[in-house]
């Protein structure tokens, strides 16, 4: 990858496809709150991806997933 461009093709259309999936609320979520959880799983995605690219791990990022989960789930 370049360091010009941080993120690679591949994070940015993963992080596209991550927030897409989340429209599935739009069956019971009130349409401003699906469009700020689309948002900001984007914003989540680039940076679970970018976590991977840098660590070359996958669980750095399984475990942010998960307490990001678990945060919004205790709020």
């Amino acid at each position: 990858f370049s360091m010009d461009f941080p993120l690679p093709t591949a994070i940015i259309v993963s992080s596209l496809g991550f927030s897409f999936w989340h429209s599935q609320n739009l069956s019971f979520e009130p349409i401003p709150i699906v469009v700020l959880q689309l948002g900001y799983t984007l914003i989540v995605g680039f940076w679970l991806g970018y976590l991977r690219m840098r660590t070359g791990k996958i669980l750095p990022g399984i475990l942010a997933h998960g307490a990001l989960n678990l945060a919004a789930h205790l709020i």
